[in-house]
């Protein structure tokens, strides 16, 4: 068996961590039970590894010129470098949301380490919030959007990544990008916890300041890279031309712009 048919093996896996963890944490949360949530937690961890695994597996074939699989041969070449081969990854619909699903699960764990004692009733709510976040990325990866499929045969060579996107700002502005995008998870996720658990007061506010801070922050480098890479790529004459793509950039930052006043409000 190839060791590229782990990919799908890790991603099923992960799929069926991160529902266990969507469900148990809720459960366990609610009954206040240890052990549930303990092991809701432990999932968190869990479905890190086998996204971590499906990540690297990618990658690796990428780097190896490895076009027996579709998604690599469609999105790369040898004449690439090893660097570009490497933002390849995420030059299309399936590795970006492979990639999408990673930061998703660092942010997941970082959670879990970081607020699991101090926060021990809304992390469980919390954690059952991101898991099935994921749970949904995981499932689309397995039932649609497969980066593992096989061809029949391989080609000697791949048709290479779309050529604007043949940038140095490629293997920056998209993961920049993502890390803001998917760091909203983690307020998101506690102002769920915060519902169901029933503890509206300024605890939960006070757990996702940071959090909120990094996704902005995140959000805000990849926006700059991006206008930047537009302007010198596609020779529009300026940095912004409020195109749809870049219009569903700013629209999170300004909406997670006002949501942090509102925060800071709140908390006074």
């Amino acid at each position: 068996m190839s060791a590229y048919a782990l990919g799908p093996l890790a991603l099923w896996t992960g799929l069926a961590l991160a529902i266990y963890g969507a469900v148990m944490g809720h459960v366990g949360g609610r009954r206040n039970d240890p052990r549930l949530v303990g092991s809701a937690l432990g999932s968190v961890y869990g479905t890190a590894l086998c996204v971590l695994l499906a990540y690297g597996l990618l990658t690796a074939a990428f780097l190896a010129d490895r076009f027996q699989l579709a998604y690599v041969a469609t999105h790369a070449s040898r004449a690439m470098p090893p660097w570009y081969k490497a933002a390849a990854v995420w030059g299309g619909m399936e590795g970006s949301m492979l990639l999408w699903a990673l930061i998703l699960a660092g942010y997941s764990t970082a959670v879990v380490w970081a607020h699991g004692r101090r926060q021990p009733h809304l992390v469980p709510h919390a954690a059952a919030v991101l898991q099935a976040i994921m749970a949904f990325f995981l499932a689309v990866m397995v039932f649609s959007a497969r980066p593992f499929v096989s061809l029949d045969f391989a080609p000697a060579d791949g048709t290479g990544l779309n050529p604007l996107l043949q940038n140095h700002w490629m293997a920056a502005h998209p993961p920049s990008l993502y890390l803001g995008y998917v760091g909203w998870s983690v307020p998101f996720a506690f102002a769920m916890a915060a519902l169901v658990s029933g503890r509206l007061g300024t605890e939960w506010i006070t757990a996702i300041r940071k959090w909120s801070l990094v996704a902005f922050l995140f959000l805000t480098i990849g926006n700059l890279m991006g206008s930047h890479w537009a302007y010198i790529e596609l020779g529009w004459g300026g940095f912004w031309g409020w195109d749809p793509v870049e219009n569903s950039a700013i629209m999170p930052w300004f909406i997670g712009a006002a949501f942090i006043h509102s925060i800071m409000i709140q908390e006074k």
